[in-house]
């Protein structure tokens, strides 16, 4: 399901899922799967694939009580996956000290590049993430990585729409800082 799929044909696959129609749950999952567990991978998560399998078994469990459209299951999806990184923090008792990992499922290079480069692109950009806050990280990952709309990271995060806008550009702003910085050095 695109983006630009409208509410209509989203509703008709909720209607599927709620159901019990296979084709709905495939339809969903086909749609959310990638962006949710580049999110949950580049957030730390320790079983990524795991914690994203859970977050949609939670999701498919609880969509009954689920309302709205395709804008607000992907806030809903993802407030989900959010809390679920919560409680895995909390029972590992300890602050993440890991890096985040840019998620493997980032475009792949040209054919026959070279794949030392891509590993040092990757190695690069989660360089770069690290110099973030996890404030600044947590909304970059969401509207770049999880493809998130503004009003959707901030129902996600639980802050105002002005406040995501805030720290998304105090950390490109960073960003760009940061590898300019690291460019002229080279």
């Amino acid at each position: 399901m695109s983006h630009d799929d409208t509410d209509r044909d989203f509703a008709r696959r909720l209607t599927w899922a709620r159901s019990g129609d296979p084709r709905g749950f495939d339809e969903l999952v086909a749609w959310i799967e990638r962006p949710l567990v580049a999110f949950v991978r580049a957030r730390g998560a320790e079983d990524w694939e795991g914690l994203a399998n859970d977050v949609l078994v939670r999701a498919f469990r609880q969509i009954d009580q689920f309302e709205g459209g395709a804008v607000q299951f992907r806030a809903w999806v993802f407030r989900i996956a959010r809390n679920a990184l919560i409680d895995e923090r909390r029972r590992r008792g300890r602050r993440v000290d890991a890096v985040p990992t840019v998620p493997h499922e980032l475009p792949d290079g040209p054919a026959g590049a070279d794949p030392s480069v891509d590993v040092e692109q990757r190695e690069r950009v989660e360089m770069l993430l690290a110099d973030l806050t996890d404030e600044q990280r947590e909304v970059v990952l969401l509207r770049i990585v999880a493809g998130l709309g503004v009003e959707e990271t901030a129902e996600v995060t639980g802050r105002r729409p002005g406040a995501v806008r805030t720290l998304q550009h105090r950390a490109l702003t960073r960003l760009r800082r940061n590898f300019s910085q690291r460019a002229v050095t080279r």
